[in-house]
């Protein structure tokens, strides 16, 4: 299913541009999530729970932001070639979803710059949610920590905000 979502997300930023400026590093927030006191999820989440990422229940910490900021500054350079453009991205991610971006084309990513401050949405101690926007769209990265460090098993679209 997540190479399914990899794949979809990659049909979905797909495209061939110029190169534009390197991505700005925006600032790393932290924050505490928490579900709705009825307990319903906020608005325009994922109800799918396969899809739907950790449940809310820890501060997502600010090198798991740090680390989902640091993946889409290296994935939005399409204007690399293969080799050096998985070099950049593998470094941030787990071995399993580094075989998945083996297989992408950087010239296909549509991205080029992160363009606003980078949303923490969700986390539990060993997995984050967090949105990262980019000149193509925000991008939902899904982090887990391996070893005391926060790697990107996951990328795709982020949910729009109602």
């Amino acid at each position: 299913m997540r190479f399914v979502l990899a794949v979809a997300l990659l049909a979905f930023l797909t495209g061939c541009a110029p190169g534009r400026p390197a991505p700005r590093q925006p600032s790393m927030p932290s924050v505490t999530t928490a579900p709705h006191q009825n307990g319903t999820p906020d608005p325009g989440s994922d109800t799918n729970e396969e899809d739907a990422g950790p449940a809310a229940s820890t501060t997502v910490t600010p090198q798991a932001v740090q680390a989902a900021v640091a993946f889409v500054a290296a994935w939005a350079r399409p204007g690399l070639d293969q080799p050096a453009w998985l070099a950049g991205v593998s470094q941030h991610a787990t071995p399993e979803y580094t075989a998945v971006l083996a297989t992408v084309d950087p010239a296909n990513v549509d991205a080029h710059r992160i363009v606003a401050d980078a949303v923490p949405r969700t986390a539990t101690p060993d997995a984050a949610d967090v949105d990262v926007p980019t000149d193509a769209g925000a991008i939902r990265v899904v982090l887990v920590l391996r070893d005391g460090r926060w790697l990107v098993a996951d990328v795709r679209p982020a949910q729009e905000s109602s």
